[in-house]
């Protein structure tokens, strides 16, 4: 398994509905800790970590608007200390934007997008220093 995690281009590590309803962070967690078990694991994998969220599909909000996604995000930001060494740093690539609008207000200037009219989004970066700042201290520790 972990050969097959190595030579993955990027892991996308999808989390279901129920998870995100119950606010239950463990499988994330557990394959976080998976991810560390050696050094050199952790470090063929540093970068490479896609989060999605499966089970929103037919949810017309999007994720940062779904107030089970603003009540499980903080909490899962605190339980994976290490995300920003993980998470995926090439693109195509969702999951710190998602993490990061999840835990601020957020406001669409005039209306929200559709499918085919992409509109343009007004957050508040003030309430993103706590995050950001969490990040760099997981990333720091990995590194070190």
């Amino acid at each position: 398994m972990n050969n097959l995690i190595v030579e993955a281009s990027h892991i996308h590590f999808i989390i279901d509905r129920p998870e995100v309803e119950a606010v239950d962070t463990r499988r994330p967690r557990e394959f976080f800790d998976r991810l560390r078990v050696t050094k050199d694991l952790a470090l063929e994998i540093q970068g490479k970590v896609e989060i999605s969220f499966y089970g929103f599909e037919n949810d017309w909000r999007e994720l940062f608007e779904s107030d089970e996604m603003r009540r499980y995000i903080p909490a899962l930001v605190s339980a994976l200390l290490e995300l920003f060494f993980f998470v995926r740093t090439q693109q195509p690539t969702q999951t710190l934007m998602t993490f990061a609008l999840c835990q601020t207000n957020v406001s669409w200037v005039n209306g929200r997008s559709t499918r085919t009219v992409t509109r343009q989004l007004f957050y508040d970066t003030e309430q993103l220093v706590g995050f950001i700042t969490h990040g760099y201290i997981g990333l720091n520790e990995m590194i070190d």
